[in-house]
């Protein structure tokens, strides 16, 4: 994710003023999604549940493997793990929420 793309030779404080426009600009497009607060909630438990978005959400928090180590269901977000993001336990996708295969 954003976050682990700081770069190379950054001092500490660059990291942490990166790490806080980031944080900022999640929380911005979170509060502007088109869905109530008990939507979000409900996609956060269906996400919680399904395999997939686990670790997707996984992998965006702790890195991804090598593209041929992971999972068929998984290739498909290994293109696009660059905007793959976890905010309070909601997956998304740029500005977008990643749906759940129990809510398509």
């Amino acid at each position: 994710d954003t976050l682990s793309r700081a770069p190379a030779g950054a001092s500490d404080l660059d990291c942490k003023t990166l790490q806080e426009e980031v944080e900022l600009y999640i929380e911005c497009v979170t509060h502007y999604l088109p869905a109530t607060e008990r939507k979000l909630l409900e996609y956060q438990r269906y996400q919680a549940e399904d395999p997939v978005c686990t670790q997707v959400m996984k992998y965006c928090s702790f890195g991804w493997p090598d593209k041929h180590s992971i999972d068929t269901k998984l290739k498909p977000f290994w293109g696009h793990r660059g905007v793959l993001t976890v905010h309070k336990g909601l997956l998304l996708f740029g500005d977008l929420i990643v749906v759940p295969k129990a809510c398509q």
